[in-house]
């Protein structure tokens, strides 16, 4: 019988459960193999190619055993016993590896994995930066871990490095240029431009939509789900047979829940690509006769551009979840308003700009909202203010204006609501950065994660937000003004600083539009100190919402269809 047959019956055998025997198998394979460490461990890295990770763990056990000063042999059998889900083994593996060898970059890998694994973001980047030849693996790792500690510049950082090495993460190491203050629109632009030219460019197919039928819309996104759009586009989805065009959704949503079950009721065609290619998903748009087809989320998490880089449809579109260009010549139009989208930047993008009125975002407020509660510095007598976006969104140069006004203002207390704030890792550096700026963090609050009626009754801690920069508050605004908190923004030059501004000015809150660092400051501080219209907002905001062009499903629903209705198809026919 030969040495893979061995191994094989040794893993199946442990597979099954059946550990006695497989050790027998294994104790049968390594006799034959003899007594050298050498021999023992590249028999259990080609078996490892197989995937068999239990013969490949007794292999490297067994040359261990034979040549106990090579720290690669634990180091070996704590990733495949990693792998196979063993974690506390695997631990005690690698730490036994580190301490032989402080300088093997398998030990670290391993210990970074696990530490992240427990949540120990600290512990994780510790281990991971310390790797002497990251791959593109490990630094994808080290950026995501510092995206979730809120560091946003360290992720951009390190999901670059990672995009070098291997092009699966250029969306994100795209994606997390929007949290790096120090990067200039047209610098972020032209990065998308440089990704997108790489694609060749194919023929349109032509136009076969028929004058007096529906136009067939798809819709293409990782996030038919409880997420941002799966608040903002049913609505209109709603309003499709009324204006006369049909729905069909292409889902890589990989989580499915109560959201997705409803978007599966507001279409004419649910199809499920996350098992399918491009050029799969490609065939499956052409089938189905698309007219239009509308990518939902640029280059954020589990998109599909490279469906659209194919070229499926004859007219394709970007609308309504990414800040940026796709980058993307293949995708003719972005869907946008004015206030969001300056006209400097979109004169950079590879897409030409359809221009909606008021607001792009259409806005549903949840049935189970809480009721707007009184101002809590009624009841204080000191103002506090929070925060609710993610903590990657909110650069250092924005938290060093926060402690400005909390510094004038010392009687302020600030409230941080974030998930991110469940690591203890984000806890402590987000109070070390308020410390950096002249603020004791006993004045902090932070909460962690929490469902989402919970997280709305959160806003009857704060009397104001003090919005994010650089990337501002987008759904979390609009719940605070429906929770009836003013909103405090810093108007940005490009469409992730500008949620809030196109938000604000829909409700008729110009007033709370801050153009400039020291205009945002001073505004906070009057507030802190005299918060008589706090209170006084706190009455009317949620009327003015549901009075605004946010709620409006039939106005948005026609304009949306009317800037369908004027795309000149005759270059496609």
């Amino acid at each position: 019988m030969n040495l893979a047959a061995w191994g094989g019956i040794g893993e199946a055998l442990s597979r099954l459960g059946n550990d006695p025997e497989a050790r027998k198998a294994f104790s049968q394979l390594v006799d034959i193999v003899g007594g050298k460490a050498g021999d023992l461990g590249g028999l259990g890295a080609t078996l490892l190619g197989h995937g068999w990770h239990h013969a490949a763990c007794a292999l490297w056990e067994a040359a261990e055993i034979a040549d106990p000063g090579d720290a690669s042999w634990p180091a070996n059998q704590a990733a495949a016993l990693k792998a196979l889900g063993h974690s506390a083994l695997a631990g005690d593996k690698a730490w036994r590896a580190f301490r032989m060898d402080p300088d093997l970059d398998a030990a670290k890998r391993v210990l970074g994995e696990l530490a992240e694994e427990a949540d120990d973001l600290a512990g994780a980047i510790r281990f991971f930066a310390a790797i002497a030849k990251p791959d593109a693996q490990v630094l994808a790792h080290l950026a995501q871990n510092y995206l979730l500690m809120g560091d946003g510049e360290g992720a951009a950082r390190d999901y670059g490095r990672a995009a070098k090495q291997d092009a699966a993460y250029a969306s994100a190491a795209l994606m997390s240029l929007h949290y790096c203050p120090g990067l200039s629109m047209q610098e972020v632009v032209a990065r998308h431009l440089e990704w997108g030219a790489q694609f060749p460019a194919p023929a349109r197919p032509a136009w076969k939509g028929v004058p007096g039928q529906p136009l067939r819309l798809g819709f293409v996104s990782p996030d038919f789900r409880n997420h941002a759009t799966g608040v903002f586009l049913p609505p209109l989805l709603k309003e499709r047979s009324r204006c006369g065009w049909q729905a069909i959704l292409y889902s890589n949503t990989r989580s499915e829940d109560d959201t997705t079950q409803r978007f599966k009721s507001l279409c004419e065609g649910w199809r499920d690509i996350r098992g399918l290619s491009d050029a799969e998903a490609a065939d499956l748009v052409r089938a189905d006769g698309i007219d239009i087809l509308i990518d939902l989320n640029g280059h954020t998490a589990g998109n599909r551009l490279g469906l659209f880089a194919l070229r499926p449809a004859p007219v394709q579109m970007a609308y309504l979840d990414y800040v940026c260009t796709t980058g993307l010549a293949q995708i003719d139009y972005r869907l946008h308003d004015r206030i969001h989208l300056l006209q400097a930047e979109a004169a950079l993008y590879s897409e030409q700009t359809l221009w909606m009125d008021g607001d792009i975002f259409l806005y549903e407020p949840p049935a189970y909202a809480p009721d707007v509660s009184p101002a809590p510095c009624q009841k204080n007598g000191f103002v506090t203010f929070g925060s609710f976006n993610a903590l990657f969104k909110t650069g250092e140069p924005c938290i060093a204006l926060w402690c400005d006004v909390l510094r004038a203002v010392p009687e302020a207390r600030f409230l941080v609501a974030s998930p991110n704030l469940k690591y203890a890792a984000a806890q402590d550096r987000l109070k070390g950065l308020f410390r950096k700026y002249g603020v004791d963090p006993a004045r902090l609050t932070l909460l962690g994660e929490a469902d989402h009626a919970t997280h709305l009754s959160r806003f009857g801690l704060v009397d104001m937000v003090l919005d994010s920069q650089p990337y501002s508050g987008g759904l979390t605004t609009l719940e605070a003004l429906w929770m009836g908190v003013p909103v405090l923004t810093l108007e940005g030059d490009r469409v992730a600083g500008r949620h809030s501004t196109c938000h604000l000015k829909a409700v008729g809150c110009d007033e709370l539009v801050a153009p400039d660092a020291d205009s945002y400051v001073l505004r906070a501080i009057d507030l802190g100190r005299n918060p008589e219209p706090l209170v006084s907002w706190r009455k009317r905001l949620r009327a003015r919402v549901s009075g605004s062009v946010l709620c409006d499903v039939g106005r948005y629903a026609d304009n949306f269809t009317s800037i369908l209705d004027k795309i000149n198809v005759s270059p496609y026919v």
